[in-house]
């Protein structure tokens, strides 16, 4: 492994969080798949930067209302934290939030999204 091969998942994680934040949610769902693939194989699925890029990850596919997928992520991303950190950890009680957050949203807005999730 180069050593600076971790440096790249973080940066393409850092430039999907700037492509988010500037409404292109394709470009940054890309390179949060790169980013996601990259730390895992050379940094592992228990890295932090491995569960910031599913989190980020999974806001993004939400951005773009594919909540299905984005469940399936970060579902990942809370087994993650509740393993590393613990049930009671303050992280970890803000991603159930999150969770909870989507499923209700899920069956507010549209009914189809929330059959796929239940």
């Amino acid at each position: 492994m180069s050593p600076f091969m971790p440096f790249n998942g973080r940066s393409l994680n850092d430039m999907g969080v700037f492509l988010r934040d500037q409404g292109d949610f394709d470009n940054a769902i890309r390179h949060f798949r790169i980013s996601e693939r990259e730390i895992r194989v050379n940094l592992g699925e228990e890295h932090v930067n491995y569960g910031i890029t599913l989190s980020n990850l999974g806001a993004a596919l939400m951005n773009k209302e594919e909540n299905a997928e984005a469940l399936k992520y970060l579902n990942r991303y809370e087994e993650l934290q509740k393993k590393t950190l613990g049930l009671r950890h303050p992280l970890y009680l803000n991603t159930i939030n999150n969770l909870g957050a989507l499923y209700l949203n899920c069956l507010l807005y549209t009914s189809d999204a929330a059959d796929d999730l239940l």
